[in-house]
């Protein structure tokens, strides 16, 4: 009998050196010191005491329970926890003094690993919420492993629980921390993308998925490249590689003089203002782009830009245009108070006439021009545009003559077409920057052809040819013809949505032996 009795005290030593990791040296020392099997019952209780001076120093707290949950001995650590003495809750339910309930714990998300054990013989760890006296709550992991009599047949429980309040409570602050980023990156209206060192897409925020038009899901995992357009893929690796090597830890990229663009899912470019950072995490270097659609901050500042030109060049005509016929008219009535022949005064009134009709005029093209610039629909006339361009010259004879050059005029044959007399301005245009910018060649040829769907009229002349790579430029909004020269006209860009609006073309192409050839390419009438 004692044998046995011994040999249960070796196996109950080991499995708790196993539990609470007690170095074998130490345990090996112990059982070093139990007496041989034939040993007194005396012998024994001192192998047990130093047992129990070893739980003395554990620091997680142990109850021995009966099989109906009872607490037959706890040790220094348990007490402390639940904060009795042990004659206090000596043949108490653990559940009464550790939940203060009246029954075994069911919560089957955390159960009780006594039951858990009882029923299925595998262990449990669970996590439990115990109350001490004190009514103060604590958050425990707690486990169970049975003591076994000399039958192998299970007559005890030792319960084991570690606290774990400190470390619930930062887990709690962790996910609430996690959360609170989470709902900022996914209500953030800019796009929020993250890349691995291997440009692996692993964070796509809901503004990245309005912006290119993928889900989260369809791109994480993918190169970033698949967002980025193919000709700007070499300058993204540039910038990313960099970026890398660099001691910066924030770098803007986007600058207004460097345009960035990103490619939707549909295969659309659109433009972007992008600031990256980048952050070591578990080893790995890993960027983060902040990414800002910026199309309609751009279709803001082509409107401002539109109406500030808009402003200019109804200033410009303002200043010009009006300025000849109302000095005209004022000069003209100044004679007629003074003059008394009536053959006079019927020239002077002619005069007038003629300037009040070009006063018309231009006030017509200014609105018509507005027109254009906003995008509505302009009045078409019938018009033969041979008396257009013969109309356009006669105002440039005077300048011709201070310049020293020579205008001639080929076309024979009318011309008809249906248009606005905005149309004039293109031939105006034209010949402006003709006479100021190829003075040097002498001679301004006007000249038409056609076929049977349009007109074309040529303005050429014969100063500098400009290169066929600047031929689509000139024609923006933005493009000079020679840097430091201002002038009339109303620019090419003008001349150009004139001509779209009367489903025309404008362009030039080189004039021989040098020089340019400005055309208009209208539909006959």
């Amino acid at each position: 009998m004692a044998n046995r009795k011994h040999k249960h005290i070796v196996e109950s030593l080991e499995e708790l050196a196993q539990e609470f990791h007690i170095p074998n040296k130490r345990i090996n020392s112990i059982i070093e010191g139990i007496p041989e099997y034939n040993q007194t019952e005396n012998e024994l209780r001192e192998a047990e005491q130093v047992l129990k001076n070893i739980n003395k120093g554990v620091t997680e707290s142990i109850l021995i329970l009966s099989k109906d949950f009872e607490i037959l001995w706890g040790n220094e650590s348990a007490l402390k926890e639940i904060g009795y003495e042990l004659g206090d809750i000596i043949r108490s339910h653990c559940y009464k003094v550790t939940h203060f309930r009246d029954t075994p714990c069911e919560d089957p998300h955390h159960p009780c690993p006594v039951s858990v054990f009882l029923e299925t013989g595998k262990p449990k760890i669970s996590i439990h919420t115990h109350i001490d006296k004190y009514d103060d709550k604590k958050f425990v992991e707690v486990s169970a492993f049975p003591i076994k009599d000399e039958k192998r047949e299970i007559t005890k429980f030792v319960y084991i629980s570690r606290d774990i309040t400190e470390r619930v409570r930062a887990e709690k602050e962790l996910r609430a921390s996690q959360e609170r980023l989470e709902s900022i990156l996914q209500t953030a209206s800019d796009g929020i993308i993250s890349i691995d060192e291997d440009q692996r897409i692993v964070q796509f925020n809901q503004g990245a998925e309005r912006i290119f038009g993928y889900k989260a899901d369809e791109i994480i995992g993918e190169s970033l490249n698949k967002i980025i357009p193919y000709r700007y893929r070499d300058i993204h690796l540039e910038h990313i590689t960099k970026f890398f090597k660099s001691s910066e830890t924030a770098r803007m990229i986007y600058e207004r003089r460097t345009e960035i663009y990103g490619l939707t899912k549909n295969g659309e470019e659109v433009p972007l203002e992008v600031s990256i950072n980048k952050i070591k995490s578990n080893g790995e270097e890993i960027f983060t782009a902040f990414v800002r659609d910026i199309s309609k901050r751009k279709e803001a500042e082509k409107e401002l830009r539109k109406s500030n030109e808009l402003k200019a060049l109804l200033l410009d005509i303002i200043t010009h245009d009006l300025k000849n016929p109302a000095g005209a008219i004022y000069g003209f009535a100044d004679v007629m108070r003074s003059e008394k022949d009536p053959e006079t005064l019927y020239e002077v009134a002619g005069y007038i006439e003629k300037s009040s009709g070009e006063l018309l005029r231009v006030l017509e093209n200014v609105t018509t021009l507005a027109s254009i610039e906003l995008g509505d629909e302009i009045r078409k006339e019938d018009l033969d545009l041979a008396e257009v361009v013969e109309d356009v010259v006669s105002h440039y004879s005077v300048s011709l003559a201070e310049k020293g050059m020579y205008l001639e005029n080929l076309i024979q044959e009318p011309l008809p077409v249906s248009a606005n007399p905005i149309i004039s301005e293109v031939f105006d245009n034209y010949l402006s920057n003709a006479i100021k910018y190829a003075k040097e060649g002498k001679r301004i040829i006007i000249e038409a052809e056609q076929d049977d769907k349009y007109f074309t009229v040529y303005v050429k002349d014969f100063g500098v040819t400009i290169p066929p790579e600047n031929h689509r430029e000139i024609f923006e909004r933005t493009a000079q013809l020679e840097k430091g020269n201002g002038g009339r006209g109303l620019g090419l860009a003008i001349v150009k949505r004139i001509a779209e609006r009367h489903d025309a073309e404008v362009g030039v192409v080189p004039n021989k032996p040098k020089g340019c050839s400005f055309y208009l390419k209208i539909p006959r009438r």
